[in-house]
């Protein structure tokens, strides 16, 4: 009776821990000092570090009646996020500097931009828009020109942030795509800006695949289904233990092998059983519902 109980305890665990290994996280990261880094960086001023600057973005402008750019950095700790999660969406908000010293904060004559993965490392106290660090296009998203002056955007980054994740978070470059005409700005506040509620923030859904990519990788024939006193077994994988158990959760077969083949020559009840399959270290590999007509 215990040993049957176990067994029912060990199938409700597998159920849930199948059912939570591909369930999703969601995660909110808001970057703010301490967490993550940012930088404004100015071409008017290309030796000199910004990265206590309350405002991170782009625009085109003029110094002394020169053309001058900005672009901003931004970088968030994304450390929460486990080793291996696919990344099923990430959106990033982004809020209108108010406090920005010249108008428009989000405006000009087609002012779109461009988000893009940074692929070199910086340091915030550091930066300076001489020493930027590179940019890849893959996966650029496009920062649509603004309806207000005043504009907050909401951005998808899935593709982005999947990138970050699968090789090295180095953050986010934001730039307008034309920096030759004036007058045109995408501002928005950073960690430092005066207003700790307009942070950039991060959100992120991912799953943990862990038991489905197992089973993705883990194939099994079983014929014939429904069989009569005898079954074959095909597995990908070299077996090491076949189990059968009936839906109550009773062991009717527990055999040790070695081997991608397995045959049942053994009379059973009529009825639906589990055949559960484990490898080396009695690895689970994958599990079939068996069905026997005598």
């Amino acid at each position: 009776m215990i040993k049957k109980i176990l067994n029912l305890v060990l199938i409700a665990i597998a159920g849930f821990s199948m059912q939570n290994a591909i369930s999703q996280t969601t995660v909110t990261i808001l970057l703010s000092q301490g967490s993550g880094q940012d930088a404004y960086l100015a071409s008017g001023s290309p030796g000199t570090n910004y990265g206590s600057h309350g405002t991170i973005g782009g625009n085109t402008w003029t110094c002394n009646s020169i053309l001058c750019l900005s672009r901003g950095l931004f970088q968030f700790d994304m450390s929460s996020i486990p080793a291996g999660a696919m990344i099923s969406n990430a959106s990033l908000q982004l809020f209108a500097d108010l406090n920005w010293s010249s108008t428009p904060t989000t405006g000009g004559p087609n002012n779109a931009g461009f988000l893009s993965r940074v692929t070199t490392s910086w340091v915030e106290s550091g930066v300076t828009w001489g020493t930027q660090p590179t940019i890849t296009t893959n996966n650029q998203v496009t920062v649509p020109g603004s309806a207000t002056t005043n504009q907050n955007y909401t951005l998808n980054v899935t593709a982005l942030v999947q990138d970050m994740l699968t090789n090295t978070n180095n953050g986010f470059m934001l730039q307008m795509q034309d920096e030759v005409n004036y007058y045109k700005s995408l501002m928005f506040a950073s960690s430092d800006n005066v207003n700790s509620s307009k942070v950039p923030v991060l959100t992120i859904v991912y799953t943990i695949t862990g038991i489905k990519e197992l089973y993705a990788k883990t194939v099994m024939n079983v014929y014939p289904n429904p069989f009569s006193n005898s079954l074959n077994v095909e597995c990908s994988k070299e077996m090491k233990r076949v189990v059968i158990s009936d839906m109550l959760g009773n062991t009717l077969v527990d055999e040790h092998i070695s081997s991608k083949n397995y045959s049942l020559n053994k009379k059973l009840e009529d009825g639906m059983f589990i055949l559960s399959v484990y490898g080396e270290n009695n690895e689970f590999l994958t599990s079939k519902k068996v069905t026997n007509c005598n």
